[in-house]
């Protein structure tokens, strides 16, 4: 990030979320800083509903038939990535989610930033766990955030528990 970008511009979105900004120029996102968003004709919650319009607008055209269906040590997934480099985003856009993943109840991991994994709701958690990191490892910019339960309820964000190194975890 150019220094003169200032402190990066963070919110906490609903389910909890830590979020930060960046404008997509080709290669790579240039991170929306304190001073370049005060020099910017809009304000804080101007730049997040234009973020989330954009996301809505981007993921469009993903359905569910963009979903690849696994087994995974006996456990069913099912794996959403985009192409688009924003799956994990949609953990900031519920009714999307809802739309791409159904309405069933299920436990989400966002290990990368084009992947999204659906579990079933009562999965393991020390399963969820392992895969999450597991898959968050293959990337040198993995996630790793928590789980996220999608019911009826909505959408909240769920703590997993730390599995240690060499830990093997069996379904």
């Amino acid at each position: 990030m150019p220094p003169m970008s200032g402190e990066p511009f963070r919110v906490t979105l609903p389910p909890g979320i830590p979020t930060g900004f960046g404008v997509d120029i080709g290669p790579a996102f240039l991170a929306v800083g304190q001073a370049l968003l005060g020099g910017w004709p809009i304000g804080p919650a101007d730049l997040v509903a234009r973020a989330l319009a954009n996301l809505r607008g981007r993921t469009h055209a993903v359905r569910g038939r963009d979903l690849v269906g696994l087994d995974i040590d006996g456990v069913p997934a099912r794996v959403l990535q985009t192409g688009l480099g924003c799956a994990s985003a949609l953990v900031l856009a519920p009714d999307e989610l809802r739309r791409i993943l159904g309405e069933q109840p299920q436990c989400l991991l966002a290990p990368m930033r084009d992947v999204l994994v659906s579990l079933p709701r009562d999965v393991d958690r020390a399963f969820a766990a392992w895969l999450n990191e597991e898959l968050a490892g293959m990337d040198p910019n993995g996630l790793a955030l928590d789980a996220f339960v999608l019911d009826g309820d909505g959408l909240r964000y769920e703590r997993l528990p730390r599995v240690g190194p060499g830990v093997v975890v069996s379904a």
